[in-house]
């Protein structure tokens, strides 16, 4: 994948460990980005109690893809806080896929 920004430069000996590297970087990613859904989920949930009134809770699912990584980051970032409510429903952005490239 495209490297992310801020993401350091390592040289490997040979592609295997370039591969291993890579893969790690993509794991360790996705399971931060599951462990602040996860947080984010138990906040929502934990407020929706203490204020006694359960709302119907919808999400809306969401692709990104910008031109360069920083920009997709930073619309994730945006459309993953926020937040619609009435007296009915809560609807909330999930950001399925979050990449830089040509937009197809």
């Amino acid at each position: 994948g495209v490297p992310a920004a801020g993401d350091l430069l390592v040289v490997a000996e040979d592609e295997q460990t370039a591969r291993e590297l890579a893969g790690s970087r993509q794991r360790l990613n996705r399971e931060r980005q599951s462990s602040s859904y996860q947080s984010g989920l138990m906040e929502a949930v934990t407020a929706q109690f203490v204020a006694g009134g359960i709302k119907e809770r919808r999400e809306m699912c969401v692709v990104v893809k910008a031109d360069v990584q920083g920009s997709a980051e930073a619309l994730s970032r945006s459309l993953s806080e926020l937040k619609l409510e009435n007296e009915e429903a809560m609807v909330t952005v999930k950001v399925l896929v979050s990449e830089a490239g040509e937009v197809t």
